[in-house]
């Protein structure tokens, strides 16, 4: 048990850091587009480049992650967010980089959580009993609710008294210790049944299993539905508060923490009517 709690304490507290200087940096680029182009355009771009790795990518990245090594695809997930970063905080030192290139930072960004994520959900039952699941899962899910209370307060702060490079370099401090964190710890891989078999062919199977159950089904198509409504409002949150309000980035960071307090809340009554 001691080990138990040695193994995850390492685990959580590097990817905490990890998790929340990566959400300081992605708050401060999406501000940065707002507050120099005052373009609606040019934010929906950078919100399309911010989640467009995900939608194409995720269906093939859990039957990605259960192939390969979910260590290495951890640590190199973190690494290649780092080095974009590292670039664009270069880039702002030297002079100032094109929107263009910060909507490439953005999509590798995604590109790398789209790997990232999964691996460490995934990970989390081959180093902890059955019978303590419940209660990491639970730890892990107030990590991830603190991080999105948090990240946007210290976005806001930042943002308005450091210049953007130094918040960048930020990233680069939270991938050491993510990917220390993860290179220090023995994760296993689970044995596979049928090595033979192929990505497609494991992907079909995934929607299959989904389409077994009706419940599965609605829940896909909810969450879809609410992704297609909720995106293009929550990526005019900057650019409202900014043109509309003619309010500063402080501000936008509390609409951001307000916003997650709400959904912390929310989820919470869901789950307490589930038990009830």
């Amino acid at each position: 048990m001691k080990n138990l709690k040695k193994t995850f304490a390492i685990i959580f507290i590097g990817q905490t850091i990890s998790l929340l200087t990566s959400a300081i940096v992605q708050y401060a680029i999406i501000w940065y587009i707002t507050y120099k182009t005052g373009s609606a355009i040019d934010l929906a771009i950078a919100s399309v480049a911010g989640i467009l790795p995900q939608i194409i990518l995720g269906p093939i990245a859990g039957v990605i992650v259960d192939r390969f090594d979910r260590k290495k695809i951890m640590m190199c997930s973190d690494g290649m967010i780092a080095i974009a970063t590292l670039v664009l905080g270069v880039l702002f030192i030297y002079g100032e980089p094109s929107i263009l290139g910060m909507y490439i930072v953005l999509a590798i960004r995604s590109l790398g959580s789209t790997f990232h994520s999964p691996s460490f959900t995934a990970s989390i039952p081959m180093l902890a009993p059955n019978e303590e699941l419940v209660k990491i899962s639970g730890i892990n899910q107030v990590i991830n609710s603190a991080t999105l209370i948090i990240a946007p307060m210290l976005a806001g702060v930042l943002f308005g008294t450091i210049p953007l490079p130094y918040i960048m370099f930020l990233d680069i401090i939270g991938a050491i210790f993510g990917i220390g964190s993860i290179a220090i710890v023995k994760i296993p891989n689970p044995e596979r049944e049928n090595e033979k078999s192929n990505i497609l062919s494991e992907m079909k199977e995934g929607f299959l299993e989904i389409r077994k159950s009706r419940y599965l089904v609605v829940l896909t198509i909810y969450v879809i539905a609410i992704c297609i409504i909720f995106m293009p409002i929550a990526s005019m949150y900057p650019l409202i508060t900014k043109n509309y309000f003619g309010l500063e980035a402080i501000h936008i960071s509390v609409v951001e923490v307000l916003f997650s307090i709400g959904m912390l809340i929310r989820r919470s009554s869901n789950g307490k009517r589930s038990w009830i």
